[in-house]
């Protein structure tokens, strides 16, 4: 059974998103507009912005370009389309050079005269239910003038700045005793983002904060203890917001029990939810629909289907639930994208080790999807004389490190893990070692198999083998597994002692890494596959934690940003 089934949803909500840009994250309400039960009223008067709004949403949106504010003319100061930092307020200057680069974030590229527009006084816009806002500092003057078009609003997502940005922006103060004076309630935080001091840069990156709170998303409901003043209608939209959009689960129940008590809703509904919850009733589905394909709100094969991702419940190194939203990036361009994929990647920050992770990474049934098509850099004897020249220096590097422990031999067995294209595989054997390639893809090991080399189907975390071998290379593999220690523990104990580890992978400590973020044309920041960003540090680091000493460091010229490190098992 569907939650909007169980609590006989009826008109679809309304929704109104100001400042409705599609710069970086999806919204929360996007679950309400995929399952059916929800209409968004999305306001913009940034006209940059327009197009990408209406081919996101599509027929789920009513797309306005009025500036919402108290009805008079103000000055636009217009920021660059993606900062986010346009505003009807003048950028304070000693705010902006206060945080690191925001002075260049903040920069007014120009400036016009506009006529805002009171919210209570459009005609084409229906009462909202629920509302979510982000207009850089203008949120007070909307909910000021706005009333009347807010009287059955029943959660507001408002963005709030612990340092004011702009002259004269209302502080969160002081929106809060407004929230509160109109009987709304603090329910949770969405992201608490911090940003560093400048001009302190940690770990030379200026996204990596230190303690100086920055803004917030911060959620207001209608006061629950005063629930007896909602109808049966606000209270079902409620309950609808607090499922499906903010997984406010206890929330939820607690306005189930109301709509019992009300006899509303059968007394056996707040069992159901709770069994829906438990896994005993088959959940919504957690799968991002292409704005095309709106649920038609009949079940489907789709509703059964098991998620395609999950979420990264702490820090995947240290297990710290200490960590921040570093960026949103889209990765609808990556190469083997389509319909079913996610189409932005949130990266978090742990505070803790400070270690850069995905917020989701893949279940079995994602992976198939994602494998289902094959990368072009990984297709099997495309180029094998370039291969060969890319892999001869790190064949050579670890034919250097076995003489030095007399190591050189008859048996020397190489298990290159993630194979994809083979390279290294082939490399290796015509070096004169017994290199075998283990891939989770068919259709890598098949085009590897073709050629005469020697090749499985397998997976890095079910890893076992028989005997112990010389060497095992994760050639720009351990930012793809979701669990890099666990990896790690399986080929210690797939080596024998003093077998030799190759590893590679992006370093986001590479001077062309800082120079592709400073330009803002980082690839890696989309990159689908990947799951974690180390740092030459980190790497070093987590290798010696799990047994393995580093015996020399290289740049690889095979990828963009690439460093090689090759270590030996203690």
């Amino acid at each position: 059974m569907r939650f909007k089934d169980l609590v006989k949803t009826g008109c679809p909500l309304q929704i109104m998103d100001i400042g409705a840009a599609c710069i970086a994250e999806t919204p929360v309400y996007r679950s309400l507009l995929d399952e059916g039960i929800g209409h968004l009223n999305a306001f913009e008067g940034d006209s940059r912005q327009i197009a990408k709004i209406k081919e996101t949403y599509g027929a789920q949106a009513s797309v306005f370009t009025n500036f919402l504010a108290d009805g008079l003319v103000h000055t636009l100061y217009l920021a660059h389309a993606e900062s986010g930092m346009t505003s009807l307020y003048k950028p304070n200057p000693a705010a902006l050079k206060f945080f690191n680069q925001f002075e260049q974030f903040g920069k007014v590229l120009s400036t016009e005269q506009i006529q805002t527009t009171r919210l209570d006084d459009i005609a084409d816009v229906p009462a909202i239910d629920f509302l979510k806002m982000d207009i850089q500092g203008s949120e007070l003057a909307v909910l000021m003038h706005g009333q009347k078009k807010l009287a059955k609003c029943v959660a507001i997502q408002l963005e709030v700045s612990f340092i004011c940005l702009y002259e004269n922006q209302p502080s969160f103060g002081e929106v809060d005793i407004w929230m509160r004076a109109n009987g709304y309630v603090p329910h949770c935080f969405l992201d608490v983002k911090r940003w560093s001091i400048a001009p302190t840069i940690r770990n030379n990156n200026f996204r990596v904060p230190f303690n100086q709170l920055l803004e917030s998303d911060i959620v207001y409901i209608k006061d629950p203890l005063q629930l007896h003043r909602l109808s049966n209608e606000e209270l079902i939209n409620l309950a609808l917001i607090a499922h499906y959009c903010l997984a406010s689960f206890d929330l939820c129940v607690f306005v189930i029990l109301e709509l019992i008590a009300r006899k509303h809703l059968d007394a056996a509904t707040h069992a159901q939810y709770l069994d829906m919850l438990a896994g005993n009733v088959a959940p919504d589905p957690i799968v991002e629909r292409p704005v095309d394909q709106p649920d038609t709100g009949s079940a489907t094969v789709a509703d059964e289907a098991p998620p395609l991702w999950t979420r990264f419940q702490a820090c995947p190194l240290c297990n710290s639930a200490d960590t921040v939203v570093l960026r949103i990036d889209s990765c609808e361009n990556y190469p083997i994208w389509q319909v079913g994929l996610p189409t932005k990647i949130e990266w978090m920050h742990c505070q803790q080790c400070q270690h850069i992770y995905s917020h989701d990474y893949f279940t079995r049934e994602g992976l198939a999807l994602l494998f289902s098509k094959a990368h072009p850099m990984q297709v099997t004897g495309t180029n094998l004389d370039q291969e060969r020249a890319r892999w001869a220096p790190t064949v050579e590097r670890v034919q250097g490190h076995l003489e030095q422990a007399a190591w050189l031999g008859d048996s020397m067995v190489w298990l290159d893990i993630g194979c994809g294209s083979g390279g290294l595989v082939i490399t290796a054997a015509e070096y004169g070692f017994s290199a075998i390639g283990l891939d989770s893809r068919a259709q890598a090991v098949e085009r590897i198999e073709a050629l005469g080399y020697s090749a499985v189907l397998g997976d890095l975390m079910e890893l076992e083998v028989t005997d112990p071998v010389r060497v095992i290379s994760l050639a720009d593999v351990l930012e793809h597994v979701p669990f890099p220690r666990q990896a790690l523990k399986h080929v210690h104990s797939a080596l024998m002692p003093g077998g030799l580890l190759v590893v590679s992978c992006p370093n986001l400590d590479s001077g062309s890494w800082r120079k592709a973020n400073a330009d803002g044309v980082n690839p890696y920041w989309s990159e689908l596959e990947h799951h974690h960003n180390f740092s030459r540090a980190s790497l070093m680091r987590l290798l010696a934690e799990e047994g393995f000493i580093p015996l020399d460091y290289s740049i690889s010229t095979r990828y963009k940003s690439c460093m090689e490190v090759i270590s030996r098992r203690a």
